[in-house]
């Protein structure tokens, strides 16, 4: 499972970009996503597996952390 954030997603389109940790660009598509898309907003801390597929990286499973408190 790797971590990152929402780099950029068109709710009209369906689709964007999600940054990985350490800095990869991949491909989200809506029906990839397991929460609400409301939330799925650019900077949003996510969760999801990645799929190297003929077009490049694709994410799947992705969930949207939770975030931590701030004191």
């Amino acid at each position: 499972m790797t971590r990152g954030r929402v780099k950029w997603f068109s709710q009209m389109k369906g689709y964007g970009f999600l940054e990985g940790d350490s800095g990869q660009d991949v491909y989200v598509h809506y029906t990839a996503v397991s929460s609400q898309l409301d939330n799925f907003n650019e900077g949003t801390c996510v969760e999801f597996d990645v799929l190297d597929t003929e077009r490049g990286l694709e994410a799947t499973n992705v969930r949207v952390m939770e975030a931590a408190p701030i004191f």
